[in-house]
C-alpha cells in the first residue's frame, strides 16, 4: 500500500474508543484547552484582525481563522518531540464542521485522534525539533495534511475519496518560514491559510475532485520540504496507539522554550527571592533554542513577550500573574520588565542537549545581593511527566479568561468538555464555542 494509502485507511478507520482510558483523557483535555485558547484568542487585537480576514463565510475560511485565534495565543499545546502544536491545528476544524451538520460524537472524536496523530507522527518524520532551527515551521508543514484528515473523518469520507483528499493536501504543504516582527503579524494569515487549505482539500474530494494518478510518497514530500524525511516515523505503528501521552500542555501563555526557565524564576521567588535585589541572570537552555529566545522584549510587539527569555523571566519575577494575560498589556508597558530583561544573559548549554529534544531541561543561574541562586527544571508544569489536571485547567482558563472579566466561561467550557463525545447535546454546546466564540 502507498504512504496516501496508509494514511486513509487510519483516517477511515481509526476508533479513539480502543485507546487506553489515559490516551483518551488527555484527548478530552487537550480538546477543553484548545477551547479555552478559543475564547481568548479572540478578545485580543490580533484575533479581531485576523477575523477580517478569515471571518465566517466559507466553511473552510472559518475554520482556518479558528485555527488562527487558538494558537496566536501561545496557551495552545505542544508535542515537544516534534515541536508541533498539534491540537491548535485539529481540534477547531473537528468541532467547526461538526456545527456544520455532523451529529455522532464519537466521530468527533475519531477525528481529533486521526488529526493529532497524523500531524505529530509528521512532525517527527521531518525532525521538527530541529527543523525549525533551520527555518521550518513544523506545525505549518503538517497542517494541511492534518486539517485534511481532521475534515475527512468529521464529515464522514470514505477511502477512495479521503485518498484524494489527501494527496491533494500533501500537494500544498509548505517548507520555510521567515521570521514576523510587526503586528498585527501575517504569522497567523500563513497559519489559518494552510488549515483553511486542508479543509478545502476535503471539501473538494466530498465534491469529486480528483488527485494526481501517482499520489505523492516519503521522498517526495522529503524533496518538496528539502528535509530528510523519515516515513516510517509516520507509518510504523499508526494506530496502534496514540501520542497523546506525549503531549504537553501549558499553564500560561508562554513560547515552549522559555517554560522551563519561566518556571524556575516562579519557584526562586517562591523561595524567597527578591526581585529587587537582582544584579544578574544567566538561562541555560538547549543550543538549538538560544538563538530564538535570546531576542530583546518589543513593546510594540506582543510576540516578543512570549518569546524572550529575558521577558518571561521577568514577567515571572515581578508580576507572575501577568503570565496568564494573553494581551501582555503590563508588560509591553511598564519599562521595569524591559529593565530587567536586560540583566539577562541566555547560554546554549552542551549538557542540556542530552535529553533533547524528548527533554526540554533549563537552569536559572541569578545573581542577587553577592548571592548566587540556581534552579533547573527538567519536567516543566504541563509536560507529560508533570502532568496538569482538570483543577490545574480550570485554575488556567479562570486567570487567563479573568484578564478579559470573563472568568465564569472556564467552567461553561469545562462543563461542556465533560460529556462532549458521549452527548450531542454537550457536543454542540462545545462546537458552539469554537464557533461563537
Amino acid at each position: 500500500m502507498s504512504l496516501i494509502g496508509d494514511l486513509a485507511e487510519f483516517v477511515t478507520q481509526a476508533n479513539a474508543a480502543e485507546l487506553p482510558g489515559l490516551d483518551r483523557d488527555i484527548l478530552r483535555r487537550h480538546a477543553m484547552d484548545t477551547a479555552i485558547a478559543r475564547a481568548l484568542g479572540g478578545q485580543t487585537a490580533e484575533g479581531r484582525h485576523l477575523r477580517q480576514v478569515f471571518g465566517p463565510g466559507s466553511v473552510a475560511e472559518n475554520m482556518g481563522g479558528i485555527a488562527g485565534l487558538v494558537r496566536m495565543t501561545e496557551m495552545d499545546d505542544i508535542h515537544t518531540g516534534s515541536n508541533t502544536t498539534p491540537s491548535s491545528v485539529v481540534v477547531p476544524v473537528a468541532f467547526g464542521l461538526y456545527a456544520e451538520g455532523a451529529r455522532d460524537p464519537r466521530e468527533l472524536e475519531n477525528a481529533i485522534y486521526v488529526g493529532v496523530e497524523i500531524l505529530v507522527r509528521f512532525g517527527k518524520a521531518m525532525d521538527g525539533a530541529r527543523a525549525l532551527f533551520k527555518g521550518f515551521w513544523p506545525t505549518r508543514c503538517a497542517a494541511t495534511l492534518a486539517a485534511c484528515a481532521t475534515a475527512c473523518r468529521t464529515l464522514g469520507l470514505g477511502r477512495d475519496q479521503t485518498e484524494r483528499a489527501l494527496s491533494l493536501a500533501i500537494m500544498t504543504g509548505a517548507g520555510r518560514s521567515g521570521r514576523f516582527v510587526q503586528e498585527p503579524s501575517g504569522r497567523w494569515i500563513v497559519f489559518a491559510d494552510a488549515v483553511a487549505t486542508g479543509v478545502r482539500m476535503a471539501l473538494a474530494a466530498r465534491a469529486g475532485f480528483h488527485s494526481v494518478d501517482t499520489p505523492p510518497d516519503g521522498e517526495w514530500i522529503g524533496v518538496t520540504l528539502g528535509l530528510e524525511f523519515t516515513s516510517a516515523l509516520l507509518l510504523d505503528d499508526l494506530g496502534a496507539g496514540s501520542v497523546f501521552p506525549e503531549l504537553s500542555l501549558k499553564p500560561y501563555a508562554t513560547a515552549r522554550q522559555v517554560l522551563g526557565l519561566t518556571e524556575a524564576m516562579r519557584a526562586l521567588v517562591r523561595e524567597g527571592l527578591d526581585p529587587s535585589t537582582i544584579q544578574k541572570a544567566i538561562l541555560r537552555v538547549p543550543t538549538s533554542h538560544k538563538g530564538m529566545i535570546s531576542q530583546t522584549l518589543n513593546p510594540s510587539a506582543r510576540g516578543t513577550a512570549f518569546v524572550s527569555a529575558g521577558a518571561q523571566v521577568a514577567t515571572a519575577a515581578l508580576a507572575p500573574d501577568d503570565l496568564y494575560d494573553v494581551e501582555r498589556r503590563n508588560v509591553l508597558a511598564d519599562p521595569r520588565f524591559a529593565a530587567l530583561a536586560a540583566r539577562v544573559d541566555v547560554v546554549g548549554d552542551p549538557e542540556l542537549d542530552r535529553d533533547f529534544p524528548s527533554v526540554w531541561a533549563a537552569e536559572v543561574e541569578i545573581v542577587a545581593d553577592g548571592n548566587t541562586l540556581r534552579k533547573t527544571v527538567r519536567h516543566a508544569l504541563g509536560s507529560p511527566e508533570n502532568r496538569m489536571n482538570d483543577e490545574d485547567l480550570l485554575h488556567k482558563a479562570r486567570k487567563a479568561l479573568a484578564w478579559f472579566e470573563q472568568e465564569a466561561r472556564a467552567d461553561t467550557i469545562l462543563h461542556a468538555g465533560h460529556d462532549m463525545f458521549a452527548r450531542d447535546d454537550a457536543a454542540m454546546s462545545m462546537a458552539g464555542l469554537f464557533i461563537d466564540g
